[in-house]
């Protein structure tokens, strides 16, 4: 996803229609968009087989954008690995990996979120099948 002036102070996005939306989420929110903070490591490209793309990226500056990120980081080593799940394995060099992809997928590979006062919760049936349908409803 790039950016390109347009003329009159305004810029004009172009890219895949996800990232679109997701930069089109992070601006209307007020959020700065993190990616100029992080170099970019890996990208496990989409397929149809994963319904999902993953980019492990390292903070710049060493630190993280967001606490949030930060607290992931630091619980990937005291959870149990799976062999589906890269994101779950320590990262030694303060890296993560970001993914995106189709919700159902997404949601089975999680087993805690990070909550609104910042604590880890665990990821019950109860809370996949509520985000799930927020998710069609904003489909």
């Amino acid at each position: 996803t790039q950016s390109q002036e347009t003329g009159k102070g305004k810029q004009s996005l172009f890219g895949q229609p996800t990232e679109l939306a997701l930069l089109c989420a992070t601006s209307k929110a007020g959020l700065v968009d993190p990616r100029p903070q992080y170099h970019r490591l890996q990208e496990i490209p989409f397929t149809s087989e994963r319904k999902c793309m993953d980019v492990r990226a390292r903070p710049i500056g060493g630190h993280h954008a967001c606490s949030a990120f930060t607290k992931a980081l630091l619980d990937t080593t005291t959870q149990p690995a799976t062999p589906t799940s890269a994101a779950r394995r320590p990262s030694f060099d303060g890296s993560l990996y970001f993914v995106k992809g189709m919700p159902e997928k997404i949601l089975g590979e999680c087993k805690t979120y990070t909550s609104a006062d910042g604590s880890l919760k665990t990821l019950v049936e109860d809370d996949r099948t509520l985000t799930l349908a927020q998710s069609r409803r904003m489909a």
